[in-house]
Formats: structure tokens, C-alpha cells, sequence
């Protein structure tokens, strides 16, 4: 197995050297002399682990990349020169320049917080799935490194070969926003409100177009009505919760796959369906041959300006105009015009007027605001042949190279259709699928495909390269479709493990410093994990709030009471099976973390609960004790026989036996739950521990 990494270095040494950016003074001063800039370095080290991109001041987020034996676990170093720093790693402070985070799932953010008088800095380290592959952004070239804002989204797979699926967000350096692992899946793209779909495959065949909220969710799932296989190759979500669904779908008269298209309602009832069966001449059409099944092959669907629908076939190297509702003499679902292929309605030609062959086995065709007609033109090999010769539309297929962005103009009053557009990159063909969406400022996004010299990539008005990013490894992972869109970070961060937790208990004069671990995940970073002072000066019942906050403004915040009580009431309660399992010592509260499970015989068992005296006076306490059920019978043996313990002094020690024995009515699996709750006699402050115990 070929071992991955993004970098050469067996540990991520990022050696950061980061300029910190400056800080912002009291009046709004900030510093700008490169010595009042702090650097930090910072090191991510784990098993199999490298992360993306090479470092750069100005990038907050980075990959990591993992292998299958990472375990969820990496250790960040990290170090600054401004001795007024305080570094954390998810809200936490260092203890001696290191931290290791463990529990990581993928999709996972480590967040690396310095905040100092000299600057402050963020930056965070997206934990990857295994087999995520390494993306590089090429900056290899004059034009490269200026792409639009927004994200890409994008279905990683080998495709050619078994592998997982990765839906995912990029940025432009590659590092997603957000990762989502699959067994199939395609066409991710954004949705109204909010929302993005995505085609899922089925074991069975065919696949479910997904409706996922903006926190990844999924809320819907649509497929073709009264029809065997939905197709995942395009789909639209309409903002009424219409949609138009595509199905591959068995004939069982001809032995043929028909391409169908469905307008679906909310509510379920199909509002139209178009068959390529009733509108298709098989024999004289199709470029595959009559052997193939697959006569069209249906691969986007788009609803045009003045309501028809814009349907592109790879197996027709056609892309038809269909009247969705009657209009100028034509019926609903009647074709209006073909535009390319072998019963084209155009003569197509190039801007010089020489004959051009039109659309040859073509992803995504788009109608652009002036009304040209652009596709990703993938064009085709001589091993298949799938172009239309211009000289004989109705001979024998061609082959032709490089797959080529074409943007038509078409004529109808005369039939003719000229190519006023075609961009090139290099030699880069993609046999199969693929994808071009018109961006603002004339740029295009296109996704390569199966063409895997490039994943995605950005061209400016001219056709010109400003942006490519790679899959590094072999064999290379692509994404059927590319599609740039604002991604916004959607998910609040969560507040993990506050201390002092819910229902905590101290004595007046107490030194607690609050902490909390603070994650994220939606790509916008962990900007901040706040706490507010703990208060132990007086007696009484105080909150401590905990604020996380990401760089799109999501805040979380959670609120936590804890009791101050005067010295000398504070019990300690402990439990366990011996003296050398018990548990919840210096734990005061509820009893989730003091807590003992195990089995019950018919005999019965005895768990051991010990009383410490934790204040700073003597004190006498008491057991109160809760359940368990009447199916069971509660025994307490105490020391000397007394209900109370005797005056402890501060650290003293009263230890009660506590048997659970069930009766006959209980029955094998019964479970038996005891709370014993320690205090003083004079005193309110309670412990509480716990017993579970299921009978066998």
C-alpha cells in the first residue's frame, strides 16, 4: 500500500512561522513594525497523519490527512515568541506546549487559538476519513492563484474502481468546509432555502436524490413515481418542493433503456413526464449503435428562461429543447429543436464558418442569460466514437479531442448555430461525465471528471487557466460534477466538557478555574472559547456561562450552577464493589460520573459506600437512600449500628454497607437502581452516588 502524504515530512511540521496579526490597541492603534509581529510555530503529529496546504500566513484552514489506523487521535506542539501569549488547542491551554486530541471523527475541527499583546492568530485542522484524497492547489503559472470566493462542491470517488465516496465543500486551497463518506454518491449542488441535494446510489440500482438542511441533515428523499430506477445524474429541487427527477428506465417491449424525465409535486402526483421513447427515432439517432440499451442517455436537465426544459443525451451527442406546456403550436413534451447530433435542427459552424460537428457526448448544458447554449463538450476517442462527422451527419461516428467548452449561438429563423465559444485546457480530455457552470464576470467552473489531470478548475473570460486543484495520489479520485457556490457555516460549536459542571459544589474560599473544551465543524473555524468567572467568596447558588463563537458569528452558550457552601458542609460520598473500586472521590453533585454498574445474583450483593468529611469543620452525616424497586430488598449495615455517623472531624471517614436482594417476584435481567444521598445532619448540601445492578 502506497503511503500518503501531502507534504515530505513523516510528522506535520508545519513550522509555522506565522506572523501573528497585529493587534488592535485600546484607541484602535495597531502596530505595524515587523517587530512588534509575534511568530508561532505549530506542529500536528499523529499516526499516518500529513495535512494540507504548505503553510501560509494569511490561511487559517488546513486537511489532515489520515490513515485507517490514525484512531481519531493527533497531538498538536505549539509555541510563540510573545511571552504574553496564552496558546489553547478547542479552547484548552497547553501544558507544556503540547495537547493530544483524541475522539476525532472526520469532519472534525482542531482549533489552534493564540492570543497575546503582540497578535492573535487562528487556524484550524480538519480531521479527514481515511482515503480522503490529497488535494493540491496548482499556482504553477501566471494567470493561476485569483479564483472567485465561494466553495466547490464535489463527489470524490475512484469511480473505475471500489472506493468510498466523499461528499465534501472545498476551499480554494482544497481543505473542506465540510466531508460526508458515502458508497456512491453524485451531483452535490446547492438547493433552495438553504439546502443542497445530492444523488445517492442504491444497492438495488438506480439511486435517492437527497435533500440535505444547511447543517447536512438530510430532510428529504425523492425518487420517480411509478418507475423502477431514478437516475442520480441531475435533479432540481424546486423552491414550491416540485421537482424534476430523471430516470434510466427498462422497456420491456423494445429491450431498450429510455431516458425519462418526471416534474414531480410535493405532494407526490407527477405534474409531467417526458419519454425518450415517444419522441426518440432509435435506428436513426443514437451514436452508440443499435446494440446499446443505452440508445440516450439522459445526463442534466435545466428549466430555461421562457419554461421549457434544456435536456443534454451523451448518447445522442444532442441536446433537445422540450415544450413543457403548449405554446406555439407545440404540444407538451413535444421537442422544439435538436441542437446537434444526427436529426439536428442547426447547422452548426464554426466563428470562421467552417463545418462543425456541434455537441459530441456532452455533460451539462446550460442556456446563458443572452440565450447562447453552453455545454461541456466532452468530445470523444477513436476506441469510441461517439461525434457526429459534419460532412455526413448520418455516417459513421468520429472520434474528436480535447474535451472543450463550447458555447453556441443559435439561429432559429434560419437554422444555423455558430460556435461563438470554445476554451480548451491543454490536451485534457474526460471520456466520461464532467461539468461547466457560468460564473459571474464570465468566468466558468468546470469539473473534469474522468479527465483527473485536474479535479476542478476556474477559467476566465477568455478560456484562461485562473485556478486547478489536483488530486496528488494514483489511482487519482474525480468528482462527476463541480460546482462553485457560497457554502455558509450553518453549525454552532459545541461546549464539551465545562468544569465547573452542572450542579458542582464548593466550599467558600475555593480557588476553581473554569475551563470548557470548545469544537466546531462547518467550516468557519473556532474563533473563540469564553468563560466567566467562578465565584466562591460567599455562600449561595451561582452560574457560570460558557460562550463558543465561529468565525460566521455562531455562538453557543452554555450555563452551568454550581452551589458555594460555608466550610465544614461539604460531604463526599464515594461507592463501589471494594475498597479499591470505589468511585467519586472529590466529586460533588449528581451521580452521572459517581456511578457503579455490575450483576445481582439471587444471593445478593453488596456495594460499599464511603462518607468523607470534606468541609473544614466536624460534622455528623446521614444516608438518605432512594429505590431500589419493590421487586428488590435494600439492607444497610452500618459501623456501630447508628443511622449516623459519628463526629467526623475534617478528612474523617464513615464507610456503610449497602445490599441489594431480590425478591421472588424479580425476574433474570431486572435492573435495580439505589441512590444514596450523603449530608449533614445540620447541613443541605447533598452527594449523591448510585448502584446499578441487573439481576441474572
Amino acid at each position: 500500500m502506497t503511503s500518503r502524504r501531502a507534504v515530505p515530512a513523516a510528522a506535520l511540521a508545519l513550522a509555522l512561522a506565522v506572523a501573528l496579526a497585529p493587534a488592535v490597541g485600546a484607541a484602535g492603534t495597531t502596530p505595524s513594525a515587523a517587530a512588534d509581529r509575534a511568530r508561532v510555530q505549530i506542529e500536528v503529529t499523529g499516526v499516518g497523519v500529513t495535512t494540507w496546504p504548505a503553510f501560509d500566513p494569511q490561511v487559517e484552514r488546513y486537511a489532515i490527512d489520515t490513515a485507517s489506523d490514525t484512531g481519531g487521535a493527533v497531538t498538536v506542539r505549539a509555541s510563540t515568541t510573545d511571552p504574553t501569549a496564552r496558546i489553547t488547542v478547542d479552547g484548552l491551554p497547553l501544558r507544556g506546549g503540547e495537547r493530544t486530541v483524541d475522539g476525532l471523527e472526520p469532519g472534525d475541527e482542531v482549533a489552534v487559538l493564540v492570543d497575546g499583546d503582540r497578535g492573535s492568530a487562528v487556524h484550524s485542522f480538519l480531521y479527514l476519513p481515511p482515503q480522503f484524497p490529497v488535494l493540491e492547489r496548482d499556482t504553477d503559472g501566471p494567470s493561476l492563484d485569483t479564483p472567485s470566493p465561494g466553495h466547490v462542491l464535489l463527489t470524490l470517488g475512484l469511480w473505475t474502481e471500489p472506493s468510498p465516496f466523499f461528499e465534501t465543500a472545498v476551499d480554494a486551497n482544497g481543505v473542506p468546509a465540510f466531508v460526508v463518506s458515502t458508497a456512491n454518491s453524485m451531483d452535490l449542488k446547492p438547493a433552495p432555502g438553504g439546502h443542497y441535494s445530492v444523488a445517492r446510489g442504491r444497492a438495488e440500482g438506480g439511486a435517492d436524490v437527497v435533500e440535505l438542511d444547511e447543517q447536512l441533515r438530510e430532510v428529504g428523499r425523492y425518487r420517480t413515481v411509478g418507475l423502477q430506477h431514478t437516475d442520480g445524474h441531475d435533479a432540481i429541487l424546486e423552491e414550491d418542493g416540485t421537482r424534476y427527477l430523471l430516470a434510466y428506465e427498462p422497456n420491456t417491449r423494445t429491450g431498450l433503456t429510455d431516458a425519462v424525465v418526471q416534474h414531480v409535486a410535493a405532494d407526490g402526483s407527477v405534474l409531467f413526464e417526458w419519454n425518450s421513447a415517444d419522441h426518440v427515432d432509435v435506428e436513426a439517432e443514437t451514436v452508440v449503435g443499435v446494440d446499446d440499451p443505452d440508445y440516450a442517455h439522459i445526463n442534466s436537465v435545466e428549466v430555461m428562461q421562457d419554461g421549457d426544459l434544456l435536456l443534454s443525451f451523451r448518447h445522442l451527442s444532442s441536446v433537445l429543447k422540450v415544450a413543457r406546456t403548449a405554446h406555439d403550436g407545440f404540444a407538451a413534451g413535444e421537442v422544439v429543436w435538436r441542437l446537434g447530433g444526427r436529426a439536428s435542427d442547426f447547422t452548426v459552424r464554426d466563428p470562421d464558418g467552417s463545418p462543425d460537428g456541434g455537441p459530441c457526448a456532452q455533460h451539462t448544458a446550460h442556456e446563458l442569460p443572452n440565450g447562447d447554449i453552453q455545454v461541456f463538450d466532452n468530445g470523444a476517442w477513436s476506441l469510441n466514437p461517439l461525434c457526429i462527422d459534419p460532412a455526413d451527419p448520418a455516417g459513421d461516428t468520429v472520434a474528436r479531442t480535447p474535451t472543450r467548452i463550447a458555447q453556441f449561438r443559435l439561429d432559429e429563423t434560419d437554422g444555423s448555430a455558430t460556435v461563438v465559444e470554445e476554451q480548451v485546457v491543454g490536451d485534457r480530455y474526460a471520456i466520461f461525465a464532467g461539468s461547466v457552470q457560468p460564473l459571474d464576470g464570465d468566468r466558468s467552473m468546470i469539473g473534469w471528471a474522468s479527465s483527473t489531470e485536474a479535479v476542478a478548475s476556474e477559467l476566465g473570460p477568455g478560456g484562461e487557466l485562473l485556478w486547478d486543484l489536483r488530486a496528488t495520489e494514483r489511482p487519482r479520485y474525480f468528482s462527476y460534477r463541480a460546482h462553485k457556490a457560497p457554502v455558509p457555516d450553518a453549525t454552532p460549536p459545541d461546549v464539551m466538557t465545562p468544569m465547573p459542571a452542572d450542579g458542582a459544589t464548593y466550599t467558600v474560599g475555593d480557588r476553581v478555574v473554569p475551563r470548557a473544551r470548545c469544537t466546531d465543524r462547518g467550516g468557519s473555524s473556532l474563533h473563540a472559547c469564553e468563560v466567566s468567572a467562578v465565584d466562591t467568596t460567599t455562600p449561595g447558588r451561582r452560574v457560570v456561562t460558557f460562550t463558543a463563537t465561529d468565525g460566521a458569528g455562531n455562538t453557543t452558550v452554555v450555563q452551568c450552577d454550581y452551589d458555594v457552601v460555608a466550610p465544614g458542609d461539604r460531604p463526599d460520598a464515594l461507592i463501589g464493589f471494594s475498597r479499591r473500586t470505589l468511585v467519586g472521590d472529590d466529586v460533588y453533585g449528581g451521580p452521572a460520573r459517581q456511578s457503579v454498574t455490575g450483576p445481582l445474583r439471587r444471593a445478593g450483593r453488596t456495594v460499599q459506600v464511603r462518607v468523607e468529611n470534606d468541609g473544614s469543620a466536624p460534622s455528623r452525616f446521614v444516608l438518605a437512600t432512594t429505590g431500589p424497586s419493590r421487586d428488590f430488598r435494600l439492607a444497610l449495615s452500618y459501623p456501630d449500628g447508628r443511622r449516623r455517623s459519628p463526629v467526623l472531624a475534617p478528612g474523617g471517614i464513615w464507610t456503610v454497607g449497602v445490599t441489594v436482594e431480590p425478591r421472588r417476584s424479580a425476574r433474570r435481567g431486572d435492573l435495580a437502581v439505589v441512590r444514596l444521598a450523603a449530608r449533614a445532619v445540620d447541613g443541605s448540601t447533598v452527594d449523591t452516588v448510585r448502584a446499578r445492578l441487573r439481576l441474572r
